[in-house]
């Protein structure tokens, strides 16, 4: 079976429309959440989901949209383009938003937008102390999610890990934890859109990266009055 797993797309239409275009053939197309947030396409990017994504997630961002009050812990720059997105879609998108899911789980793969033990929390996984503590004690074979904006696969063997940025061979006695980056705002220097394939069939996880019209999104952020610290951040993938 072939999975795409998408997250954190943050609002960007340009960046999705442009990652659909790579898709190529899949089975299940799975969305980790952060639909919304940071960008100007929060209403288009809702509809795409909904559409879409076979399984479908809530991220913080998603969240915050869903109840305003959850944004208390927002810096002022991602509060600020939740007010804006919180205007710009309706209540029916707002609904669907609010009955999303945490987690969910597909035979021996785990989904989750953060910390698969307490979603609801939204904490990181970053720091390979962090990776390997929750490989160690992870439920499934598979773990995937988003949240940092910084994609990876990390593989625990033999008390041993293993992190890369590339495409790695499934082995029959691993564990592996995917971070799939982010479509719409990557934060690890690279401002290429980022998501995961998974082919179980093949026995292969891929990390893949695309160019697109960030600079098309930069316009469209101007227009909706969004703050200059999220719009140039997606030049340099920071």
């Amino acid at each position: 079976m072939k999975f795409v797993i998408i997250s954190d797309i943050h609002s960007n239409i340009q960046a999705l429309f442009r990652a659909e275009e790579t898709f190529g053939n899949y089975d299940k197309l799975i969305s980790l959440g952060d639909i919304v947030g940071y960008g100007p396409n929060p209403s288009e990017c809702i509809n795409w989901v909904r559409k879409n994504a076979d399984i479908s997630l809530m991220g913080n961002h998603d969240s915050a949209l869903c109840d305003i009050t959850n944004s208390i812990h927002f810096n002022i720059n991602a509060k600020q383009a939740i007010n804006i997105n919180f205007n710009m879609i309706n209540e029916k998108q707002r609904r669907y938003l609010c009955n999303l899911p945490l987690k969910e789980e597909f035979n021996d793969i785990v989904f989750v937008h953060a910390d698969p033990s307490k979603p609801e929390e939204w904490e990181y996984i970053l720091g390979e102390e962090k990776i390997f503590h929750t490989l160690n004690f992870m439920k499934g074979k598979f773990l995937f999610i988003g949240h940092s904006h910084v994609p990876f696969i990390a593989e625990y063997r033999d008390g041993s890990m293993f992190i890369t940025k590339h495409t790695i061979n499934i082995k029959p006695d691993a564990r592996y934890l995917i971070n799939v980056g982010s479509v719409g705002q990557p934060r690890d220097g690279d401002n290429r859109l980022s998501y995961s394939f998974f082919d179980s069939t093949r026995k292969v996880i891929e990390i893949r990266r695309f160019d697109y019209d960030y600079k098309k999104t930069q316009e469209s952020m101007k227009g909706k009055d969004l703050p200059n610290f999220l719009i140039e951040r997606l030049e340099h993938g920071e």
